[in-house]
């Protein structure tokens, strides 16, 4: 199991792994897990993920206040859990009877806390010593944080941080991607581009700033219309070309973007 948690490479994977799998792996009644995300970096790289019911097996928080609530000092704990604690490590699984809590620590910060919980009493109890899952708890966190890190550097490589949504390095490469899709199953592949009239004047009447808050909401309209939407800045930046598989070119050009849309 440790191999298959450093062979995660996104934190979607990584979630999976210790939601659905560690329940089944561990044949446990519930796994939850809350993690630290003060800035959001880690809910960002999750737009598509859904975490496994019931509800809260996957909390985010933006400060440490719960986190310390369930451990008051870093340590794990094992066993029949009192009341409030197991309220708040298993909200949506009152049936819990044993469990064991695990804090999650990096650089003696706690970055979030990994609850593993059964229906036999007699499962987790503090009489015992959990070396396993406490070097196992020390994994995870690592994992975590490799997994937000490295998955973040590939999304800056690819992202543009004003608009949030792709550049032109990750146009080339998809664009490259969908032609050969397109080559190999003999189907169309149509390109839009977008082009914002009188931008230039909203940046000489109203400024950059006003210019800016203007490209961030037709970036995301616009990814909201596509699933596939990429910007090229080496283009002017009020040009924003997107790849629609699948798609035969409409007729008429005013037609192109709710035709775009049903991609």
């Amino acid at each position: 199991m440790e191999i298959r948690l450093l062979s995660c490479s996104t934190l979607a994977e990584l979630l999976d792994l210790l939601l659905v799998e560690f329940k089944e792996y561990f044949r446990l009644s519930s796994v939850n897990l809350i993690l630290l995300d003060p800035e959001g970096a880690a809910r960002d790289l999750l737009d598509d993920y859904v975490p496994p019911k019931p509800g809260h097996t996957l909390r985010f928080v933006k400060n440490q206040r719960l986190l310390k609530s369930i451990f008051p000092v870093p340590k794990l704990k094992a066993g029949e859990l009192d009341d409030e604690v197991k309220k708040l490590a298993f909200p949506s699984s009152p049936f819990i009877l044993s469990s064991a809590l695990l804090p999650l620590v990096r650089h003696d910060c706690l970055i979030g806390s990994l609850h593993l919980g059964s229906k036999d009493p007699g499962r987790y109890s503090d009489s015992f010593d959990y070396d396993y899952i406490n070097h196992l708890a020390s994994v995870i966190a690592v994992c975590i944080e490799n997994c937000i890190n490295q998955q973040n550097l590939k999304r800056m490589s690819i992202i543009d941080m004003l608009t949030k949504v792709h550049n032109r390095r990750a146009f080339d490469q998809e664009i490259i991607r969908e032609l050969s899709r397109a080559n190999r199953h003999q189907t169309t592949l149509s390109c839009l581009f977008v082009d914002l009239d009188h931008f230039k004047l909203v940046n000489d009447t109203y400024g950059h700033q006003v210019g800016d808050r203007v490209l961030r909401s037709v970036g995301q309209v616009l990814k909201n219309l596509c699933v596939k939407l990429t910007l090229s800045p080496a283009m002017a930046v009020k040009n924003l070309p997107f790849c629609c598989p699948n798609v035969t070119p409409p007729r008429h050009s005013r037609s192109a973007i709710p035709f775009a849309a049903k991609s």
